[in-house]
């Protein structure tokens, strides 16, 4: 349940806008990727926009809170040549922090975000709100947030690759070899079992430290995290 301090003012709801009065370069998106834009565009063509945007206003125009995708989607279907508007809610824009707390929401509830994007999402949070006040919010537990800020003690390099599948162990493995080695080891461990990425790192540093490699004994030499996947928001 969100606390009244949470609690967000909507000025106005369900209003229709002219695409280009609206604005979508926002500080507040959590979002970096936004993927899935045709066939999204396709439906709201075909059954309306069934759920609104998020904007705060700005002089005449609006800024976009929430809701980026439907607005990149009905965008789209404006410059295909269909004069289609778009659905939104105005919320009061005088608390920022509020703004950003509203994005993550929409966007952890309605949308997937990447692991990278979740932990970016979280260390916004955390500027101003309490874990408990996060977990309480969001729905998610303790561990969620924990292992989420886990990976700002990784490389962008190696963030990036554990959204493309690399295992948060290996990305924390491979994170203590310089920064200018994590793209290449990324690549070369994809598929691999942590304990052979270990093995890989810890030879690579025997290399680095001039002395002769030894064999490793599992990944015991490198404190990892306790599970190969980030836990999962339910």
């Amino acid at each position: 349940m969100t606390t009244q301090s949470q609690q967000i003012n909507f000025l106005e709801r369900g209003k229709s806008l002219p695409i280009d009065v609206v604005s979508a370069d926002s500080e507040f998106n959590t979002r970096k990727k936004i993927q899935g834009i045709e066939e999204l565009s396709e439906s709201i063509n075909t059954l309306g926009q069934t759920m609104p945007v998020g904007v705060v206003q700005n002089g005449d125009a609006y800024d976009l809170v929430f809701g980026f995708r439907r607005y990149n989607a009905i965008k789209a279907l404006n410059e295909a040549g269909h004069e289609t508007q778009i659905l939104c809610d105005v919320v009061d824009g005088e608390d920022k922090n509020k703004l950003i707390l509203l994005n993550v929401q929409e966007n952890v509830s309605r949308e997937q975000l990447s692991h990278s994007e979740e932990y970016e999402a979280i260390t916004r949070l955390s500027s101003f709100m309490t874990r408990n006040e996060i977990m309480e919010t969001l729905g998610v537990t303790k561990t969620w947030i924990t292992q989420r800020l886990k990976l700002g003690e990784i490389s962008p390099v190696l963030r990036d690759a554990v959204d493309e599948g690399l295992s948060v162990r290996s990305a924390q493995a491979i994170n203590i070899l310089p920064a200018e080695l994590h793209e290449e080891f990324a690549a070369r461990s994809a598929g691999q079992s942590v304990s052979n990425v270990t093995d890989s790192v810890q030879a690579r540093l025997d290399e680095l430290s001039g002395i002769d490699p030894e064999p490793v004994d599992g990944d015991d030499d490198i404190e990892l995290l306790s599970d190969d996947d980030l836990e999962p928001l339910d």
